[in-house]
């Protein structure tokens, strides 16, 4: 209940400011204003269609639904973003990730408009346990758009 209030007090003083509220989705570098935010959008470099695709940000987790093969979404603020973070994706019956083992002495992106490219290993011998079959792994290449605190990017 508190979290909720503190939503609704940020959202009428932004208002009352003459500043809207961050939206979580913009459609180009332009309309992020990337020295405040972090801004990132997706790349399916693969030739698979997806029909789910999520990112496991710091703080959230942004559900880009379907993606397919050589498609961008557009621009989404996040909180924080690491190079990269814990993936998942579907098409139909098979399932992608992106493991990350821990973030120990990596750093947060700093403000600025990114590009994560992703791409799939297929798996010729899908491992399977508990019932859940992993069909190929995803593995990402960040793309710096545009950045303005240049000494960090």
């Amino acid at each position: 209940m508190r979290i909720a209030s503190f939503f609704v007090i940020l959202a009428v003083s932004l208002t009352l400011a003459g500043q809207e509220p961050p939206s979580s989705q913009v459609g180009r570098p332009s309309e992020c204003p990337s020295i405040s935010y972090v801004c990132v959008r997706i790349e399916n470099s693969s030739d698979i269609d997806f029909d789910r695709f999520q990112v496991h940000f710091p703080e959230e987790v942004e559900d880009f639904g379907g993606l397919p093969a050589g498609a961008v979404t557009a621009y989404r603020r996040v909180g924080r973003a690491y190079d990269y973070n814990y993936t998942e994706a579907a098409s139909s019956d098979r399932r992608f990730v992106l493991l990350i083992i821990d973030h120990v002495g990596d750093r947060f992106l700093p403000p600025g408009s990114y590009t994560y490219r992703y791409r799939v290993q297929m798996l010729d011998e899908p491992p399977t346990a508990s019932g859940f079959v992993l069909h190929g792994y995803l593995y990402s290449e960040l793309e710096v758009d545009q950045c303005q605190l240049v000494s960090r990017c």
